[in-house]
């Protein structure tokens, strides 16, 4: 939980997750000589949430879930909900 953001620290977190700017930072860590990992990952949600929310990772095995949840004058409800994909090729 947080404070909601102000209009300048949602700017800059939009432009921190943006394609143009990951695409910076792999040439810059290409530059560097850093080597990429087997591990990925990608934004699925439509955008930020920048208000007081709550949220749950679920695991379940290999299987996992997130969960984001406010509170506002009815009570505690969901708002965002994405099951994570195992990663393939990895093994314990």
């Amino acid at each position: 939980m947080r404070n909601p953001l102000s209009k300048r620290e949602r700017r800059v977190i939009r432009m921190g997750m943006s394609r143009r700017l990951a695409v910076l930072a792999r040439g810059l860590a290409r530059a560097a000589g850093v080597k990429p990992t087997r591990l990925g990952w990608e934004i699925v949600s439509p955008g930020a949430f920048f208000d007081n929310q709550v949220g749950t990772l679920d695991l379940d095995g290999r299987d996992g879930k997130i969960r984001i949840e406010k509170v506002d004058e009815r009570g505690l409800h969901e708002t965002y909900t994405h099951a994570l994909a195992s990663p393939t090729g990895l093994t314990r």
